[in-house]
Parts: structure tokens; sequence; C-alpha cells
């Protein structure tokens, strides 16, 4: 609750069953800026979304994400691997 934060995604990584949540700090939530905090909200009701099946409401909000930070390169690459219909939402690291 001290940090704002986003959800990096699933990563599956080589020696473990379950994919692991990696999660990127933004700001302390008492330092956060305003648009910090909306980029953050922005981002949690787009991976929710990809939670519930929805591949059109979580690209539509990453893609407003993108609108706010357009530099993002964890946002494009979401979007390069939400265009694939086999991408399952975990990215997999194939070795150490």
């Amino acid at each position: 609750d001290d940090v704002v934060g986003r959800e990096v995604g699933r990563i599956g990584v080589v020696g473990r069953k379950e994919p692991i949540r990696v999660f990127e700090p933004l700001a302390l939530r008492e330092l956060a800026t305003a648009e910090q905090t909306a980029f953050a909200a922005k981002w949690r009701e787009a991976m929710a979304a990809l939670q519930r099946g929805d591949r059109q409401a979580a690209r539509a909000g990453i893609e407003e994400c993108g609108r706010l930070r357009p530099a993002d390169a964890l946002g494009k690459l979401w979007l390069e691997k939400l265009a694939d219909p086999a991408f399952d939402g975990e990215f997999r690291l194939d070795h150490k």
C-alpha cells in the first residue's frame, strides 16, 4: 500500500511450475503525482480486463496508458503480444 506500481505481467521461468507475478514500482504513494496515480489505475483496469478474458478492453486500456506515457516500452510490448491470438498472457523465459 506504500507504493504506486503496475503489474509487469505473469512470468514463466525455468524451474518453476507456476508463473510469478512481477510488478514495477512507480513511486512511493506519498510522493506519487496525480499522473502516476492515474497511470497505475488505468493499467490495473487493463490487467483486470485481461484476467477476465476481455482482450479488447485490455488493449484499449493499454493504449490509453500509451497516451499517458508515449515512450512506455512495456505498454508497446503488451500491445504487440496482444495482437497475437495465441498469446495467453504469460511471458516465458526459456533459460536462466
